[in-house]
């Protein structure tokens, strides 16, 4: 594992999962929610700035809004100010996290739909 996270499920029983398998995570009050890569979801027990402060070695998750951390190398497309993920997963998006994606998606020459 390269950064071990003690989750819970929403039963509360607490598991270990690794850190690098997040997709994004999300703000949920003092705590944050963390989607994981097989649709798996947890709950983090500390709030999403811990979460970002724990990954940010891996140089993978970028903040796309206050309350919204993404796997940027994870988004297979974006198209109308929506971020697609694999597993059918779509995350509405700001305007300023759109320019992010479009960013990201031009340089590593990924899938990139013009379309606003």
């Amino acid at each position: 594992m390269l950064v071990p996270l003690t989750v819970k499920d929403v039963n509360g029983c607490s598991y270990t999962r690794d850190g690098a398998l997040v997709i994004f995570a999300e703000a949920f009050g003092q705590k944050c929610i963390l989607h994981f890569e097989n649709g798996e979801v947890f709950i983090y027990g500390y709030p999403l700035c811990e979460f970002r402060k724990k990954v940010w070695e891996l140089n993978f998750f970028r903040k796309l809004d206050r309350s919204l951390v993404v796997k940027i190398c994870k988004v297979i497309k974006r198209r109308a100010k929506k971020a697609f993920f694999p597993n059918d997963i779509v995350l509405k998006i700001g305007r300023a996290a759109n320019s992010q994606i479009i960013y990201y998606l031009k340089k590593y020459h990924k899938k990139f739909s013009p379309q606003k």
